[in-house]
């Protein structure tokens, strides 16, 4: 007697694939919802972060009529987040990341070398003092070194070529 298997409710070669490629055209489209989504927040938080800096951090580096038309486009870019640009594309939100770093990136590299020149100038005095120890130091270093040379040159005894030639042998 023959055995045969009947499943019932099972796919066939061709639904098997076609579920197959379904579920992965699903994924990408869930990996794409993802990476919007991590981008609208990271516009987001750059729109919080950006506000609170521009009144505070970089108060003394933007002009008032710069962090006026910064504050214009961060307000416009909250808005949008928050009605059109719901439901938008990672394309679309970082577009607008980058039309706002366009305004702000210049603030910020005049803090970071403002920054960066307190900290090399703290450097470059510091160098100095060390420096200046340094040199009045190296006259007792140096005396302190010719009295060890000295003393050691005593305790040993002499080999015929450190003798003088005027010297008893």
């Amino acid at each position: 007697m023959p055995v045969t298997e009947n499943i019932y409710g099972g796919m066939t070669e061709a639904e098997l694939s076609e579920a197959k490629e379904k579920e992965f055209q699903l994924a990408q489209q869930d990996k794409l919802v993802e990476q919007a989504k991590d981008q609208k927040n990271a516009l987001e938080s750059y729109v919080y972060e950006t506000r609170n800096k521009l009144f505070n951090t970089y108060r003394s580096f933007v002009s008032d009529r710069e962090k006026e038309g910064i504050s214009m486009s961060l307000k416009e870019t909250e808005e949008w987040l928050y009605e059109d640009g719901d439901d938008e594309t990672e394309n679309a939100y970082t577009s607008k990341m980058q039309d706002l770093r366009k305004l702000v990136d210049p603030i910020e590299n005049r803090y970071k070398d403002v920054e960066a020149r307190a900290l090399a100038k703290q450097d470059l005095l510091n160098c100095i003092v060390d420096y200046r120890m340094s040199v009045d130091s190296l006259p007792l270093r140096i005396g302190n070194w010719i009295c060890k040379r000295i003393l050691e040159r005593k305790g040993s005894p002499q080999s015929s070529e450190d003798k003088r030639p005027d010297q008893p042998q």
